[in-house]
């Protein structure tokens, strides 16, 4: 009895780890979309940006180490604008527009490319875009569902995700 209770508990906690998709949805967010550096970025072939696969705070191949920052939104700036990830010195925050387009629409928790970009916190990330309405505060992204928010830059913390332009070293 307890030995297929432990078996139920640990089959239960790995289906809340899965990423859900729903295959009535066209997946225009697949694989073939990217390619892999394997230098820790990835080019979307449709946008032509360059991503860091792991978010801020995680490295390794598989994006394991280490711990996904939290940061106000002037931090999130500082740190692209100070990174020389890859040999490249042009990371920036992604506006809403770029950062919406990594959301995988037919996948939740998370909605992203589990393999381009792992281990991705199903959490909120910053863009740099203002809010329409309210100066003080900028966009985020959601990788749980892919849904956007505003927030306050001075003092909500959450994640970052670094972009820039082309593919080629400065």
């Amino acid at each position: 009895m307890k030995t297929s209770f432990f078996f139920t508990l640990v089959f239960l906690s790995g289906l809340a780890n899965a990423q859900i998709c729903n295959p009535n949805i066209v997946d225009n967010w697949g694989n073939s979309r990217y390619d892999n550096n394997y230098d820790g970025t990835v080019v979307d072939k449709q946008t032509k940006l360059m991503w860091k696969r792991c978010a801020e705070g995680l490295e390794d191949i598989q994006c394991s180490k280490g711990g996904a920052s939290k940061v106000t939104w002037r931090k999130a700036l500082r740190s692209a604008k100070e990174s020389k990830f890859a040999g490249y010195n042009d990371w920036r925050l992604p506006n809403i527009k770029e950062l919406a387009s990594l959301v995988k629409r037919n996948c939740h928790s998370p909605s992203i490319n589990k393999r381009l970009f792992p281990n991705t916190p199903s959490a909120f990330f910053w863009s740099s875009s203002p809010s329409y309405l309210r100066k003080h505060k900028s966009l985020q992204v959601r990788f749980l569902s892919g849904s956007e928010r505003e927030k306050k830059r001075s003092f909500e913390k959450s994640g970052v995700r670094l972009v820039r332009l082309g593919q080629f070293k400065p």
